[in-house]
């Protein structure tokens, strides 16, 4: 949660990475425009994060991420057409 954990974020990206890249690349993206829309999940992560509250009553940590990912490719095709 914490912005200034280098060491945290590091182990977060490289462990959800591979995982969203994957995800995104699924939803019809080339690699190239994956990885940008997994870098501005990561930019909105870091911005979220401090705030964040799970709510297990909605689901998992994954369950919110998997939405926030979906969020951007929705948004990444809005920008497209």
């Amino acid at each position: 949660r914490n912005p200034e954990d280098q060491e945290s974020w590091g182990e977060f990206v490289a462990l959800y990475e591979p995982l969203l890249v994957r995800y995104v690349c699924k939803k019809g993206l080339e690699e190239h425009d994956a990885r940008d829309v997994v870098q501005n999940i990561f930019i909105a992560l870091l911005r979220k994060m401090p705030a964040f509250e799970l709510d297990r009553g909605k689901g998992r940590f994954r369950t919110w991420l998997w939405q926030v990912t979906h969020n951007a490719v929705v948004d990444w095709a809005r920008t497209r057409k």
